[in-house]
């Protein structure tokens, strides 16, 4: 039985964070689109930074496991404070700012 559900979602998320969040990253938004079996995540992060960061925050998003029907929409942006998050969905990860 598949699981397709934003809290499944968050948990996997989350779960593929630990140990990549730096202090660059500004925010992980995600959001689920259940009817086309899409996830869409993004990395927002501040400053420059070296090409082995976003290597690692890349292959974070590898790591996520929706099962094997689910798309990824998935990007790493540069979005430096204190430019505004755009927010589809929910913060998985956010920075104090």
């Amino acid at each position: 039985m598949e699981i397709f559900s934003m809290a499944n979602a968050l948990i996997e998320v989350q779960n593929a964070l630990l140990g990549v969040v730096t202090p660059e990253l500004r925010a992980v938004v995600i959001d689920l689109e259940k009817d086309e079996k899409v996830l869409y995540v993004r990395f927002y992060y501040h400053g420059e930074v070296s090409e082995e960061l976003i290597d690692l925050w890349d292959c974070a998003i590898t790591e996520i496991d929706m099962g094997l029907n689910c798309f990824y929409d998935k990007g790493i942006e540069r979005l430096d404070y204190p430019n505004p998050i755009p927010v589809r969905g929910r913060f998985a990860f956010r920075r104090k700012e």
